[in-house]
C-alpha cells in the first residue's frame, strides 16, 4: 500500500463554552502520506511531521463535516475515510500524578494525587470506534502502547502479532534511518523462521530413477491387470510395456538416445500412451504436439524445441513439421517386430518432458520438467489417494496440459487404470466405472449442473481456476465421498498444494499446504517473506521445481532465483506471479500480480472482484476486465454467466447491490455483459481475449421507465453518451453512478448540463440529483449563470489555539 490515511486525535477546550462543557472535547483528524517514491525512513519522518502539522492547523475543523463534505463510500461496519488510529499521549503529570497508565488503561501507580495514594485500575474499554486503534506514552524511561480494536474485523492473535512486527519495525527503522521504507521488516528472525516452516511439505522418500522404470515394475508384477482403457479397447500392463518398448525400438534405430528430445503428436488413445512411454524407454524426453492446434503454432514449437524426431501418424501430423526435423510415421512401421532394445539408464535428473504455455508476449515458452520432479509428484498422490481412489481414473486432459501427467501415470504406477474420455464434458457418457475425476472446476460445475456427472466417483480433484465453496456441497450430496482443491504452475510439475475441502468449507476456497518435498515462500515486491495474513506474490521451492525454459535463458533468470532457505546447494524458488496470503494452516489464492490495473488512479486486482462476484448464488462463472472504449474511458466490466437462466437488468442490479457490500465502489464493475459459456481455450481454462466487447453491457435497473418529457429525453441522451450506452437501456430512475458514473464523469455531466440548458449546473448538483428524473427536474428550476461571478477574498486560516 502506498497511499496511507490514519487518524489522530486532537483535544480542544478553546472554543467559546467549553470551560463549562462536561465530557471529552476530541476531534479526529486524518492524516494523508504517500509513499508511492519509497522514501527512505529518515525523509518519511520529516514528511509525516509536515503533515501532522499541516493538518493540525485544521485540527477544529469537525471529523463529520469533512466526512460529509467529501461524501465517501459507506461500507457496514467501517469508519468512513478512517479504519486506523494512532495517538502520542503527551499529557505527563496532574497534580504530582503519572498520568499515562491511566491513558494506556493499564495497571500502574498515581503516586502524590492530591496529597493521596492512588493506582489506576483498567476498565472494560468502550467498543473500538475505529478496526485498530494505538495509543502510545511514555511511561518512566520506556514508551508503551495499548491496541484497541473491532473484533469482527481484526482477531486478538492477529493484534499480537502486529504488535511483536511494529516492534521489530520500529527497531530495524531507528538502526537504519536511511533505509528506504519497502528494505524495513517486519519480520524478525524468530518469525520469520515460523513463517518459513509453515511453508514446507512433508520431507518424504521418493524411490525409483525414471517414471517408466517404476512403470515397468508394475508391468513386471501384474501382467494381466488393466492399465487402459480406450473405448471398447482395453489393454494390459503387459501388452502396453510391450507395445512402448517396441515403439522404444523404433526410435533407437533413428539415433534417438540419451538426453534427445521427442515430439508426439497424436490423437488421445492408448497408443499415445504407449508412444509417451516408449520415448521414455528410449532415454528421451517428449515434447506433446496437440493435432487440433494450429499449425503453424506447432511449427514453431517444433522449431523452438529443437526436436530430434516427430511421431506421428498419415493425416494426424500438421503441413510443416517435415520441413522442421525428421518424422516418424507410425503407419508406415511395424511396432511389434521392432527390435526392443534394453532400457537406456537415465536418472532423476534427466529431462522428462518439455511442456509449452503460452507466454505473455504470446510467444509458447517449454518448461523443462525432469524425471525427478515427476517421481515427487507421483510418490505424493499414490501416498495421497491410495490405490482404490487410483484404480480407474479418468484422463479427461490434453497431453499439452501438465493435468495429464496426474491423469495418466499417478494410475499407471501404482496399479490402476487409466480411463480415456474426449474431455471432461464427455464423462456424462462414460459406460465403466470411474474411481477419481481429474479436471478444472468450471467443468465440473457444468457437468453437475446438467446432470451429466458420473455415478459412483468417489474423489474429485479440482485445479486450475478458482472456485466457490458451494460446489464442494453440491458434489457431496452427489455421493462424492473426497473433494480436493489443488494448485500448482506447470513450472513446479503439476500440482504444489493441495487442500481436502470438508462439509464446512467456505469461500475463498483454499489452496492448502504444500506437497511432499515442497516448500513454499510468499514474498513483497522485495522478495522478502511477508508475515502470515499479508498479501505477496508465492513462490515455490523443492523437488517439482522445473530446470527452467527451453533455450531462454534470461527469462529462466528472471522468473527462477535462488532459494535463502532452500536445503540444497543450488535449489531455486520459482515465482508464480499468484498473489495469496499464508496463514498458518493454509495458502488463500488472491489473484494474478499481472491482472493488476489501475482505474482512475486506483490500482484494482481483478481476481479478487471476480472471487466475491463468483461467491453469488447466481452466478455460475464470472470474469473481470478493464475495457477503455469511447468516452467513459477505463472502466470495470463484468463477464457473467448465470446460473440457471439469463442475464437482465434485474440481476445486473442485484450483482452490484451484491459487489457494493463486499467492495470499495471503485471496484464495482460498470455493467455485466451476461454469456450462455465462457469462450476457453483448448485446456479448458477462460481464454480472456476472446470475451465480447461492452457492446452488449446490461447495466439498467430492470425496471426501466422511459423518459416522459423533452427534458428527461435530453438529459438521458446526456448521459448515454458519457457513458457509451445506448440511450434506450437507461430509465428515468437509473442512478448515474450505479451504471458507470464516478467522480470525473459527474464533473463532465454537470459541464453538459451547464452547456445543455444554459443554467448553472454543479458538481454538487449531480451529486445530489443522482437519477435522469431528477437532474430533468434540477434543469427546468436551475437558473442561470450570472454574468460575472465575483472572486471571494482568500482569507488564511488562523487556529485560535494550538492543540494539546
Amino acid at each position: 500500500m502506498d497511499d496511507l490515511v490514519v487518524g489522530t486525535h486532537v483535544a480542544d477546550r478553546t472554543w467559546p463554552g467549553a470551560d463549562t462543557a462536561v465530557g471529552y472535547s476530541l476531534n479526529t483528524v486524518p492524516l494523508r502520506v504517500g509513499l508511492t517514491d519509497d522514501p527512505a525512513f529518515r525523509t518519511l519522518l520529516q514528511r509525516t511531521a509536515g503533515v501532522v502539522t499541516g493538518a493540525l492547523e485544521h485540527h477544529r475543523f469537525p471529523f463529520g463535516l469533512l466526512v460529509g463534505r467529501l461524501a465517501p463510500e459507506r461500507r457496514p461496519g467501517r469508519t468512513p475515510l478512517v479504519q486506523v488510529s494512532f495517538g502520542m499521549y503527551r499529557g505527563g503529570s496532574h497534580a504530582g500524578a503519572d498520568l499515562a497508565p491511566a491513558a494506556l488503561n493499564v495497571p500502574g501507580p498515581l503516586t502524590a494525587w492530591a496529597g493521596h495514594d492512588a493506582e489506576t485500575v483498567p476498565v472494560t474499554p468502550a467498543p473500538a470506534p475505529f478496526g485498530l486503534s494505538l495509543t502510545m506514552a511514555k511511561v518512566g524511561d520506556r514508551l508503551r502502547g495499548t491496541f484497541a480494536y473491532d473484533h469482527t474485523q481484526v482477531t486478538r492473535t492477529t493484534v499480537a502479532r502486529l504488535a511483536a512486527q511494529f516492534t521489530h519495525l520500529l527497531r530495524h527503522a531507528v538502526a537504519a534511518p536511511d533505509s528506504s521504507t519497502s528494505a524495513l521488516s517486519l519480520l524478525g528472525e524468530g518469525e520469520c523462521g515460523v513463517v518459513v516452516a509453515g511453508g514446507r511439505g512433508v520431507v518424504a522418500s521418493v524411490g525409483g530413477v525414471s517414471v517408466h522404470g517404476v512403470f515397468e515394475e508394475v508391468a513386471a508384477a501384474s501382467p494381466g491387470r488393466v492399465a487402459v482403457r480406450d473405448g471398447e479397447r482395453v489393454v494390459s500392463y503387459g501388452e502396453l510395456d510391450a507395445w512402448a518398448s517396441g515403439v522404444a525400438g523404433v526410435l533407437a534405430a533413428r539415433g534417438v538416445g540419451r538426453g534427445d528430445v521427442v515430439g508426439v503428436c497424436l490423437p488421445r488413445s492408448v497408443e499415445l500412451v504407449a508412444v509417451l512411454l516408449g520415448v521414455w524407454k528410449a532415454g528421451a524426453a517428449y515434447v506433446p504436439l496437440d493435432p487440433v492446434y494450429p499449425a503453424a503454432r506447432t511449427v514453431a514449437v517444433v522449431g523452438d524445441a529443437g526436436l530430434s524426431v516427430v511421431v506421428s501418424r498419415a493425416g494426424v501430423m500438421p503441413a510443416g513439421v517435415d520441413a522442421e526435423c525428421p518424422v516418424v510415421l507410425l503407419d508406415e512401421v511395424d511396432v511389434s517386430s521392432s527390435v526392443a532394445v534394453p532400457g537406456v539408464p537415465v536418472g532423476v535428473s534427466d529431462l522428462a518432458y518439455v511442456l509449452y504455455t503460452s507466454g505473455s508476449t504470446g510467444v509458447p515458452k517449454g518448461v523443462e520438467i525432469a524425471q525427478g520432479s515427476v517421481l515427487n509428484l507421483l510418490a505424493w498422490a499414490r501416498e495421497t489417494f491410495g490405490a482404490g481412489e487410483l484404480s480407474a481414473v479418468a484422463a479427461v486432459t490434453s497431453v499439452c496440459f501438465d493435468l495429464s501427467v496426474f491423469e495418466l501415470f499417478a494410475p499407471l504406477t501404482s496399479g490402476g487404470s487409466v480411463v480415456l474420455v474426449g474431455n471432461a464434458l464427455e464423462l456424462s457418457s462414460v459406460s465403466v466405472p470411474v474411481s477419481l475425476v481429474n479436471a478444472v472446476p468450471s467443468a465440473v460445475a457444468e457437468l453437475v449442473a446438467g446432470g451429466g456427472f458420473p455415478a459412483g466417483v468417489g474423489t474429485v480433484c479440482m485445479a486450475g481456476e478458482p472456485f466457490a465453496a458451494e460446489l464442494v456441497g453440491r458434489l457431496r450430496s452427489l455421493g462424492v465421498g473426497r473433494v480436493l482443491n489443488l494448485y500448482g504452475p506447470s513450472e513446479t510439475t503439476t500440482y504444489s498444494t493441495g487442500a481436502e475441502l470438508g462439509e464446512g468449507t467456505q469461500d475463498p476456497v483454499p489452496i492448502g499446504r504444500p506437497i511432499h518435498n515442497t516448500h513454499v515462500l510468499v514474498v513483497d515486491s522485495g522478495l522478502r517473506p511477508v508475515p502470515f495474513g499479508v498479501l505477496g506474490e508465492l513462490c515455490i521451492g523443492g523437488a517439482g521445481v522445473a530446470r527452467g525454459y527451453r533455450g531462454r535463458p534470461s527469462l529462466t533468470a528472471e522468473r527462477f532465483l535462488p532459494d535463502p532457505f532452500g536445503d540444497e546447494p543450488g535449489a531455486r524458488l520459482y515465482r508464480t506471479g499468484d498473489l495469496v496470503r499464508q496463514h498458518a494452516t493454509h495458502l488463500e489464492f488472491v489473484g494474478r500480480v499481472d491482472h493488476q490495473v489501475k482505474v482512475r488512479g486506483f490500482r484494482i486486482e481483478l481476481g479478487e472482484i471476480e472471487t466475491v462476484l463468483g461467491a453469488h448464488p447466481a452466478v455460475s462463472e464470472a470474469v473481470v476486465q478493464v475495457r477503455a472504449e469511447g468516452e467513459a474511458g477505463r472502466r470495470l466490466v463484468g463477464h457473467v454467466v448465470p446460473a440457471g437462466g439469463s442475464g437482465d437488468g434485474h440481476l445486473a442490479r442485484e450483482l452490484r447491490d451484491f459487489l457494493a457490500q463486499r467492495l470499495p465502489s471503485y471496484m464495482v464493475p460498470a455493467g455485466f455483459v451476461f454469456l450462455d459459456r465462457l469462450p476457453r481455450t483448448p485446456n479448458g481454462k477462460i481464454d480472456r481475449g476472446r470475451l465480447p466487447s461492452a457492446e452488449r453491457l446490461t447495466v439498467g435497473s430492470g425496471d426501466r421507465v422511459p423518459p416522459r418529457d423533452d427534458t428527461e429525453r435530453r438529459v438521458t441522451r446526456i448521459v448515454a453518451g458519457l457513458l457509451d450506452l445506448p440511450a434506450d437501456e437507461i430509465g428515468v430512475h437509473d442512478n448515474f453512478f450505479d451504471i458507470g458514473g464516478n467522480s470525473l464523469l459527474a464533473s463532465r455531466l454537470a459541464a453538459l448540463l451547464g452547456k445543455e440548458f444554459a443554467i448553472e449546473a454543479s458538481l454538487r448538483a449531480v451529486f445530489e440529483a443522482r437519477t435522469v428524473e431528477q437532474l430533468a427536474r434540477y434543469a427546468r428550476t436551475a437558473t442561470a449563470p450570472p454574468a460575472v461571478i465575483p472572486r471571494a477574498a482568500r482569507t488564511p486560516f488562523r487556529p485560535s489555539a494550538s492543540p494539546r
